[in-house]
């Protein structure tokens, strides 16, 4: 009897670490450097699958998971900014532009970038017939970099001419109220490259001059560094913990509430791109090595690098995504 109830529990706490082990979603490029991709490409725990195209590069920036559907955004250079569902190719814009981020479930899915030179956030529901609306700017051009929600509201960040903004976003019947608000900076130029919003608390992350900095609430911090000039890619907060990835000088870093630890590189030096933290885990995405020369797609495990596989001399990791 104690062997039959030892058997049970042994196969019911097997079966639920089988059931509810966590999937790694990765995009990026293989082939070319970080801006042109070559071949637009994700892979799934570490094995790479190759998107379609239409041009001579292109590159995958974002990803999401829901239920089953895979969907993935960036540009391919023979038309214009785009999105691959289940790897198929979908058109958003004819012309210069990407997209950066992307967030979708049943009920909507949405997607920031730029097209032309406005800022624009395209949504719909289930990835099918999206709606483009382009963001009050008050330059010549805008880009949108990043989004996160609140309730009914949207907040993207992003740059309009010099400046570092984010739009809060608030739909009205079939419209949207937007407003934008200008994030101080202390140089020329600033942007804003990255949200995460816990509570009454909007993170941004992004760059003033060649400082790596963050804004609270609208409060500007600049992030400590060793180099010349630092820059953020990416932020995600986990209970009290705050995650800020980018790079300083030659290396891919990140900073846990401010505190900065450089990742390990094989190459002359490394970027990181996008950040995922599931419970105790920090997952880090980048490239390690030069894009022109020999560069590889990496990702970092709690500071672990591996190198994803790649068919080209160059491969890129642009953003993550890991399922709960």
């Amino acid at each position: 009897m104690k062997n039959i109830i030892f058997t049970l529990i042994f196969l019911l706490v097997f079966g639920l670490s089988i059931t509810h082990a966590q999937q790694v979603y990765i995009a990026g490029g293989d082939g070319g450097n970080s801006w042109v991709g070559g071949n637009p490409v994700y892979w799934i725990n570490g094995k790479q699958t190759v998107l379609p195209k239409i041009g001579e590069g292109a590159n995958a920036n974002a990803i999401t998971v829901s239920d089953s559907d895979i969907c993935i955004a960036g540009f391919d250079d023979g038309y214009g900014v785009v999105y691959w569902l289940n790897g198929k190719e979908q058109y958003l814009f004819k012309g210069l532009g990407t997209a950066f981020r992307i967030f979708g479930d049943a009920a909507i899915s949405e997607i920031v970038g730029y097209a032309g030179n406005n800022a624009v956030y395209w949504s719909g529901a289930n990835y099918r017939g999206l709606v483009k609306t382009e963001l009050p700017k008050k330059s010549k051009e805008a880009v949108a970099n990043a989004m996160a929600s609140s309730g009914s509201k949207r907040y993207i960040t992003g740059s309009d001419g010099d400046d570092a903004v984010y739009w809060v976003l608030e739909k009205k019947g079939y419209n949207y109220n937007i407003k934008q608000t200008v994030l101080p900076k202390k140089s020329k130029m600033a942007r804003a490259l990255a949200i995460a919003i816990s509570g009454s608390k909007i993170y941004i992350a992004g760059t003033d001059g060649d400082d790596a900095v963050y804004w609270l609430n609208g409060k500007r911090t600049v992030l400590p560094k060793t180099g010349t000039s630092a820059s953020t890619s990416g932020i995600a907060v986990s209970g009290s913990n705050v995650y800020i990835v980018g790079t300083d000088g030659d290396d891919a870093v990140y900073w846990l509430n401010g505190n900065q630890t450089v990742l390990p590189r094989a190459g002359t030096y490394a970027r990181a791109n996008g950040i995922a933290v599931s419970g105790s885990n920090i997952y880090i995405v980048g490239t390690d090595g030069d894009p022109d020369v020999n560069a590889d797609a990496v990702y970092w495990l709690n500071e672990k690098r591996t190198v994803l596989p790649k068919t080209n001399k160059s491969a890129n990791a642009n953003a993550i995504f890991v399922t709960p």
